[in-house]
Protein backbone atom coordinates (compact mmCIF):
# COMPACT_ATOMS: atom_id res chain seq x y z
CA UNK A 1 0.00 0.00 0.00
CA UNK A 2 1.20 3.43 -0.39
CA UNK A 3 1.47 5.76 1.95
CA UNK A 4 3.24 8.71 -0.15
CA UNK A 5 5.98 10.34 -1.04
CA UNK A 6 9.42 11.79 0.07
CA UNK A 7 12.17 12.58 -1.25
CA UNK A 8 13.48 9.50 -1.94
CA UNK A 9 10.64 8.86 -3.68
CA UNK A 10 7.28 6.85 -2.86
CA UNK A 11 6.89 5.06 0.65
CA UNK A 12 4.81 1.78 0.40
CA UNK A 13 4.19 -0.82 3.57
CA UNK A 14 3.98 -4.58 2.27
CA UNK A 15 1.35 -6.18 4.85
CA UNK A 16 3.61 -9.18 4.21
CA UNK A 17 6.49 -7.86 6.02
CA UNK A 18 4.98 -5.23 8.57
CA UNK A 19 0.95 -6.91 8.78
CA UNK A 20 -0.54 -4.25 10.93
CA UNK A 21 -0.75 -0.30 10.85
CA UNK A 22 -1.16 2.37 13.91
CA UNK A 23 -1.67 5.35 12.55
CA UNK A 24 -0.86 8.46 15.02
CA UNK A 25 -1.45 12.24 14.84
CA UNK A 26 -3.49 14.87 16.17
CA UNK A 27 -6.94 16.16 15.75
CA UNK A 28 -6.67 17.66 12.12
CA UNK A 29 -3.13 15.93 11.36
CA UNK A 30 -4.74 13.92 8.46
CA UNK A 31 -4.36 10.40 9.95
CA UNK A 32 -8.36 10.00 9.03
CA UNK A 33 -7.46 10.82 5.32
CA UNK A 34 -4.20 8.61 5.53
CA UNK A 35 -6.70 6.27 6.96
CA UNK A 36 -9.14 5.91 4.19
CA UNK A 37 -6.61 6.29 1.18
CA UNK A 38 -5.03 2.83 2.78
CA UNK A 39 -8.49 1.24 2.77
CA UNK A 40 -9.14 2.34 -0.45
CA UNK A 41 -6.16 0.90 -2.17
CA UNK A 42 -6.46 -2.21 -0.08
CA UNK A 43 -10.11 -2.87 -1.04
CA UNK A 44 -9.16 -1.81 -5.01
CA UNK A 45 -6.41 -5.02 -4.68
CA UNK A 46 -9.08 -7.53 -3.18
CA UNK A 47 -8.83 -7.35 0.09
CA UNK A 48 -11.84 -7.58 2.41
CA UNK A 49 -11.95 -4.69 4.74
CA UNK A 50 -14.20 -3.66 7.63
CA UNK A 51 -14.36 -0.45 9.20
CA UNK A 52 -15.24 0.30 13.02
CA UNK A 53 -17.08 3.80 12.84
CA UNK A 54 -18.09 4.63 16.95
CA UNK A 55 -19.29 7.87 14.69
CA UNK A 56 -22.37 6.85 13.35
CA UNK A 57 -20.84 6.69 9.47
CA UNK A 58 -20.46 10.31 9.66
CA UNK A 59 -16.68 10.38 8.33
CA UNK A 60 -17.43 7.04 6.01
CA UNK A 61 -19.85 8.29 3.37
CA UNK A 62 -22.44 5.99 1.44
CA UNK A 63 -19.62 4.71 -0.70
CA UNK A 64 -18.13 2.98 2.27
CA UNK A 65 -21.11 1.27 3.02
CA UNK A 66 -21.09 -0.34 -0.14
CA UNK A 67 -17.99 -1.10 -0.56
CA UNK A 68 -16.75 -2.72 2.74
CA UNK A 69 -18.36 -4.13 6.18
CA UNK A 70 -19.13 -1.24 8.44
CA UNK A 71 -20.06 -1.20 12.24
CA UNK A 72 -21.13 1.64 14.25
CA UNK A 73 -21.43 -0.10 18.08
CA UNK A 74 -19.56 -2.25 20.12
CA UNK A 75 -22.16 -5.44 19.80
CA UNK A 76 -21.40 -5.56 16.03
CA UNK A 77 -17.77 -5.06 16.27
CA UNK A 78 -17.92 -8.03 18.79
CA UNK A 79 -19.62 -9.92 16.09
CA UNK A 80 -17.16 -8.79 13.54
CA UNK A 81 -14.42 -9.84 15.61
CA UNK A 82 -15.85 -13.31 16.24
CA UNK A 83 -15.97 -13.54 12.18
CA UNK A 84 -12.51 -12.62 11.73
CA UNK A 85 -11.29 -15.31 14.55
CA UNK A 86 -13.41 -17.85 13.40
CA UNK A 87 -11.26 -16.85 9.49
CA UNK A 88 -8.42 -16.94 11.59
CA UNK A 89 -9.00 -20.32 13.22
CA UNK A 90 -9.89 -22.23 9.40
CA UNK A 91 -7.15 -20.68 7.86
CA UNK A 92 -5.07 -22.16 10.67
CA UNK A 93 -6.57 -25.49 10.14
CA UNK A 94 -5.95 -25.15 6.17
CA UNK A 95 -2.45 -24.10 6.16
CA UNK A 96 -0.90 -26.78 8.51
CA UNK A 97 0.55 -28.57 6.29
CA UNK A 98 3.39 -26.79 4.67
CA UNK A 99 2.06 -23.32 3.90
CA UNK A 100 3.38 -20.69 5.90
CA UNK A 101 1.36 -17.44 4.80
CA UNK A 102 -1.44 -16.97 2.86
CA UNK A 103 0.22 -16.36 -0.46
CA UNK A 104 1.99 -19.73 0.09
CA UNK A 105 -1.62 -20.76 0.46
CA UNK A 106 -2.98 -19.40 -2.66
CA UNK A 107 -0.49 -20.80 -5.00
CA UNK A 108 -0.31 -24.09 -4.26
CA UNK A 109 -3.97 -24.54 -3.86
CA UNK A 110 -4.68 -22.02 -7.30
CA UNK A 111 -6.64 -20.42 -4.92
CA UNK A 112 -6.92 -16.52 -4.59
CA UNK A 113 -8.15 -16.11 -0.55
CA UNK A 114 -8.92 -12.43 -0.05
CA UNK A 115 -6.47 -10.59 2.75
CA UNK A 116 -8.90 -9.04 5.67
CA UNK A 117 -7.96 -5.96 7.12
CA UNK A 118 -9.92 -4.73 10.41
CA UNK A 119 -10.01 -0.53 10.47
CA UNK A 120 -10.75 1.31 13.10
CA UNK A 121 -10.10 5.49 13.74
CA UNK A 122 -9.94 6.60 17.53
CA UNK A 123 -9.18 3.22 18.56
CA UNK A 124 -8.28 4.87 22.04
CA UNK A 125 -11.68 6.14 22.04
CA UNK A 126 -13.25 2.44 21.70
CA UNK A 127 -11.10 1.06 24.17
CA UNK A 128 -11.38 3.11 26.91
CA UNK A 129 -13.09 2.00 29.96
CA UNK A 130 -13.38 5.06 32.00
CA UNK A 131 -16.94 5.01 33.62
CA UNK A 132 -17.93 2.04 32.08
CA UNK A 133 -19.90 -0.50 33.71
CA UNK A 134 -18.94 -3.85 34.62
CA UNK A 135 -20.95 -5.40 31.83
CA UNK A 136 -19.81 -2.84 29.03
CA UNK A 137 -16.02 -3.76 30.54
CA UNK A 138 -16.39 -7.25 30.22
CA UNK A 139 -17.76 -6.32 26.47
CA UNK A 140 -14.43 -3.81 26.08
CA UNK A 141 -12.14 -6.72 27.34
CA UNK A 142 -13.74 -9.28 24.70
CA UNK A 143 -13.20 -7.32 21.56
CA UNK A 144 -9.52 -6.05 23.36
CA UNK A 145 -8.78 -9.35 23.39
CA UNK A 146 -9.43 -10.16 19.78
CA UNK A 147 -7.79 -7.51 18.21
CA UNK A 148 -4.77 -8.56 20.46
CA UNK A 149 -5.37 -12.44 19.08
CA UNK A 150 -5.13 -10.75 15.72
CA UNK A 151 -2.36 -8.61 15.86
CA UNK A 152 -0.14 -11.76 17.29
CA UNK A 153 -1.72 -14.21 14.77
CA UNK A 154 -3.00 -12.78 11.72
CA UNK A 155 -0.06 -11.62 9.41
CA UNK A 156 0.62 -15.37 8.20
CA UNK A 157 -3.23 -15.65 7.72
CA UNK A 158 -3.57 -12.18 5.87
CA UNK A 159 -5.47 -10.74 8.66
CA UNK A 160 -4.16 -7.32 9.37
CA UNK A 161 -4.98 -4.41 11.85
CA UNK A 162 -5.03 -0.93 10.85
CA UNK A 163 -5.55 1.54 13.86
CA UNK A 164 -5.52 4.95 14.26
CA UNK A 165 -5.54 7.07 17.03
CA UNK A 166 -4.55 11.07 18.46
CA UNK A 167 -2.02 8.75 21.47
CA UNK A 168 -0.40 5.77 20.34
Amino acid sequence: LVLGKSLLGTVTVDLKKIPHILLGGSTGSGKSVLLKLLLMQAIKKGAVVCVADFKGGVDFNHWWGCSCDMVFTEGALLKQLDQMMAILEQRKRAFKEECPDLDTYNQKMGSHAPRFIFACDEVAELLDKTGADSERKKLLAQIENKLSTIARQGRAFGIHLILATQRP
